[in-house]
């Protein structure tokens, strides 16, 4: 997707997402967790819900500690710190072993104009999770056309609509 336009993934995740490669790649792997964990109980709704269950070997691991965590939440409210704990559990560690993830070797912070709100940084991350369970769900619920038109709409508000303003 970000070869016709940037020269590395590093690079298209900064200017296009505003995040860093690393964060990118927890986002990937979360989205891949919630694809296997989901088969009709509840998915995890944010990245750090699924992180610690991509710390598991295999996915009948991460949907056996996903099943647990929701089954064991307190108050019925799954959180990150839950699902750390149960895979600590299910692991029999005091720490969920870490995998290895190569570091970047120049961290550069983004430049003054391409800096993004906390607000709309958590409004897109909010989108971007609702996306992704649409994408789980098979677009029951909402449709990809429906979804590409108001992505249209957006980027027209971005590049048009403010030109006048």
């Amino acid at each position: 997707m970000y070869q016709g336009e940037f020269a590395t993934f590093e690079e298209y995740c900064r200017k296009r997402w505003d995040m860093t490669r690393d964060y990118a790649y927890k986002q990937i792997a979360a989205s891949q967790v919630r694809q296997i964990v989901y088969h009709g109980i509840q998915s995890p709704t944010n990245e750090r819900q699924a992180r610690p269950l991509t710390k598991l070997d295999t996915p009948e691991q991460q949907r056996e500690a996903w099943q647990k965590a929701v089954e064991t939440a307190p108050e019925g409210r799954v959180t990150a710190h839950h699902v750390e704990k149960v895979v600590r559990e299910m692991e029999g560690t005091k720490e969920v072993k870490k995998k290895k993830v190569p570091r970047r070797a120049n961290v550069k912070t983004p430049r003054e104009e391409e800096l993004i709100s906390e607000e709309f940084r958590d409004a897109i991350k909010l989108f971007i999770g609702v996306l992704q369970n649409a994408r789980v769900d098979n677009w029951k619920s909402t449709s990809k056309k429906a979804i590409v038109k108001f992505l249209e709409s957006m980027l027209f508000l971005i590049r048009d609509g403010g030109e006048n303003d």
